[in-house]
């Protein structure tokens, strides 16, 4: 059976940070994974950010949401879909973006950390780009774990002023952490800032499909895959 992988969309979450992990995640196949789009706003279009959080960037496009945050951390069809049809997910994605400033504020309008926090108990893999680890942190669902994020919102100490339980990682590409969740293991894998991402997911369909199903798939994408997660040419000094 396929892992179905929910991967949550709200405004401002950064493009690159969604794109090139489920592009290179993608290539895996739909037998091992697919996809369902979360929006966290009930609305159909959620607006993407390209690079507005380095205060210099814009709005980027809108992608198309085909499900929503349902009761117990499941995701039902938007527009309609039933909670006695919802789904439990098997992978959460949480990229980055200007957009998660909101949903760490305190000010959880939607529900979002709630629906994490309920999301992640029945996840294998919980997986984050940016300072879609800090969000995860918000949630709670990092605590007594190593992670990293960002490292300008590291260098600016925001995560762990904001939850210092987590054991944050100033020198880190990505992070591969085993929380313990009613008795069973599950991975959790937080990525530096945004292009880590990618090499990030690659990692994860490591885990899914082999390391060597990750280098044909970075290969075919020409993309330069860093195997070494301690290896973080942006650590902070």
């Amino acid at each position: 059976m396929p892992r179905i992988v929910a991967c949550l969309l709200f405004p401002g979450f950064e493009l690159l940070d969604v794109a090139a992990p489920l592009e290179l995640l993608g290539a895996v196949g739909q037998e091992t994974l697919q996809f369902r789009y979360v929006t966290t706003t009930g609305g159909e279009n959620v607006q993407s950010s390209l690079m507005e959080a380095s205060g210099s960037g814009q709005g980027g496009p809108r992608l198309q949401a085909d499900f929503e945050m349902a009761p117990d951390g499941a995701i039902r069809a938007l527009g309609g879909g039933r909670n006695e049809d919802a789904i439990r997910p098997n992978v959460l994605f949480v990229p980055g973006g200007v957009g998660t400033r909101r949903l760490v504020s305190g000010d959880d309008e939607q529900g979002v950390l709630s629906w994490i926090a309920d999301c992640v108990q029945h996840c294998e893999i919980v997986f984050s780009v940016c300072t879609g680890s800090w969000v995860l942190a918000r949630a709670g669902v990092l605590d007594g774990l190593e992670a990293t994020s960002n490292k300008a919102v590291l260098r600016l100490g925001q995560p762990q002023r904001d939850r210092p339980q987590v054991m944050w990682q100033a020198s880190a590409r990505w992070v591969v952490a085993t929380a313990q969740r009613d008795g069973r293991e599950q991975v959790v894998v937080t990525s530096s800032g945004v292009s880590a991402g990618g090499d990030a997911a690659l990692a994860v369909v490591a885990m899914v499909a082999g390391q060597g199903r990750a280098r044909e798939i970075a290969a075919a994408a020409e993309w330069l895959w860093n195997e070494d997660p301690n290896e973080d040419p942006f650590a902070l000094e």
